[in-house]
């Protein structure tokens, strides 16, 4: 393979030349007419580009301006060994060049074929393809390789048509430098979008290879904004305007509003969240935005409330805005059938543009107790009618454990403490809980010791004590009875309950046992006052 110059001097040449005037290859330029268009302003000094595969030609469309000066060279800005085409409007043969001098494997054109400025086509390829017509006759001979000629092959007399033969060499960039040639076509320009942002007036080039960005085609500009999704925009200089909603217009109001609505899901138990974001591009008087709703009695899903049924919104305003980038977020107290975004000129001319979101929140939900089980994420509702439990508010969870265990009475010995929890109880000498719920019952009205209702207690209780001790209640009221020409006693059976231990049974009941004879004594060495 014919030997080329060092790579090092191709990118010292390209990154001096490529400052201005620089067409770069866009994806692969096609080989055949009507190539790949060049759009710039004034000279185009620089073409850049890419031989890849073994059979690539690259053709572009050029206009040249001053024949005399024309020239084109890759000589210094490629390691590959080129050849240059040079082809006029119509695909015929003007003139060719294999290697520029000998020993020097790149190529150069000169003027000496031209005779007049006009559209030309410009194809950059390697040794060793071949131009040829469409039979694939050749329109130049290969050789002599370091003579730049006019066609002078079999097919010189037609127009290109294909190329024939192939490189070997391995893939490579290239430059060639350029003199009296413009831009073929003048810049055209449009949107081009770098992630949201929207720059107007870009080249197609510019945008992709300066900034990176996406373009949007020729003449689009940036309003409204290509770039990002768009729910809604209006300019009421132009009248330009549009949207996603329903219709997807401005509709005016006789309030001055101007509005433009989404439908939503309906529910009057759950609230509505609405996000609206919104970029003012100019404002000769900053206009008013509101978020607006229908009212909750306005449930009709095939249409908003129109300006004859303005009574059924209710607007929110956000403020008087200038030019800027603003984002609110509204929380509706239930879900409306219809969410609006609102503006309103006060005296001059606007432009606005935005997204609105719009969510029906689910119920809120909390943490249930039912004793002392919580259970997490449930409503309200289904806490207290499903659950049968005690809601702990919206938000609450079960860590830590909101449900307090539950209590009841708790009786030890003849003391009994309400509002305990089982496990306080037991933890106590004695103690019996008396279940969930339960209260003490309040105290008797008895003279503990009393047993033949004297008012008294002394040693004339004792045989009714223990006649209450043998055989209960029964036996207590026949002996009482028996010494009181058959009356009923007129104090209660809890006389003779000595340690008021009944007063913690479920149900209360007096209790004379073996447990109520010391205190019965005690209470005989040392009477209590009686009510």
């Amino acid at each position: 393979m014919r030997s080329g110059l060092a790579a090092v001097l191709f990118v010292a040449l390209v990154t001096t030349v490529a400052s201005a005037g620089t067409w770069a290859e866009v994806g692969d330029a096609p080989p055949l007419l009507p190539g790949q268009q060049t759009a710039g302003s004034g000279s185009l000094n620089l073409i850049t580009g890419s031989f890849v595969g073994a059979t690539d030609v690259d053709l572009y469309e050029i206009k040249v301006v001053d024949f005399t000066s024309f020239s084109a060279t890759t000589v210094g800005l490629t390691t590959s060994d080129t050849r240059l085409y040079l082809f006029d409007r119509y695909g015929f043969g003007v003139t060719y060049d294999d290697d520029a001098a000998a020993g020097i494997r790149q190529s150069t054109l000169t003027n000496q074929f031209l005779t007049a400025n006009g559209t030309y086509y410009l194809a950059v390829t390697r040794y060793n393809v071949i131009a040829g017509d469409a039979s694939s006759s050749y329109i130049w001979w290969p050789n002599p390789w370091d003579v730049e000629r006019a066609p002078d092959g079999p097919g010189a007399g037609n127009a290109l048509g294909g190329w024939v033969g192939a490189s070997f060499a391995a893939d490579n960039t290239y430059g060639v430098s350029l003199t009296g040639v413009d831009f073929s076509l003048a810049p055209v320009s449009g949107a081009c979008c770098v992630g949201p942002a929207c720059t107007p007036n870009v080249t197609q080039t510019d945008c992709a290879q300066v900034l990176g960005g996406v373009y949007q085609g020729d003449n689009t500009d940036c309003f409204p904004n290509p770039c990002t999704p768009i729910d809604y925009y209006l300019d009421t200089h132009t009248a330009e305007q549009g949207g996603t909603g329903t219709p997807p217009m401005w509709i005016p109001y006789a309030s001055g509003w101007l509005n433009q609505w989404w439908p939503n899901e309906f529910a009057l138990d759950r609230q509505k969240e609405v996000t609206l974001s919104f970029w003012i591009g100019y404002a000769d008087a900053p206009p008013t935005v509101a978020v607006n709703y229908s009212r909750a009695d306005w449930t009709d899903p095939q249409s908003p409330p129109m300006p004859v049924d303005d009574a059924y919104v209710i607007r929110v305003p956000l403020g008087n805005f200038g030019p800027g980038y603003y984002t609110f977020t509204v929380l509706l107290p239930f879900c409306p059938a219809w969410v609006s975004v609102d503006v309103m000129e006060n005296g001059g001319f606007f432009s606005i543009e935005g997204t609105i979101a719009h969510v029906c929140l689910p119920l809120p939900t909390g943490a249930c107790c039912v004793g002392d089980v919580c259970t997490a994420n449930v409503t309200q509702t289904e806490c207290e009618q499903v659950l049968g439990g005690v809601y702990k508010g919206d938000g609450s969870t079960c860590v830590p454990n909101p449900c307090p265990p539950p209590t009841g009475a708790c009786c030890v010995g003849m003391v009994c403490t309400d509002n305990v929890a089982e496990a306080d109880c037991v933890a106590q000498p004695g103690g019996v809980w008396k279940g969930a719920g339960s209260v003490c019952n309040p105290v008797p009205t008895a003279c503990y010791g009393d047993a033949d209702c004297s008012g008294a207690v002394n040693f004339d209780d004792i045989n009714y004590f223990v006649a209450a001790l043998a055989s209960g209640e029964p036996g207590w009221t026949s002996y009482y009875k028996s010494k009181h020409g058959n009356l009923d006693p007129p104090c209660s059976y809890w006389n003779c309950d000595a340690n008021g231990s009944g007063r913690c049974d479920t149900p209360q009941a007096p209790e004379v046992n073996f447990d109520d004879i010391n205190p019965f004594v005690a209470e005989l060495v040392t009477p209590p006052s009686c009510p």
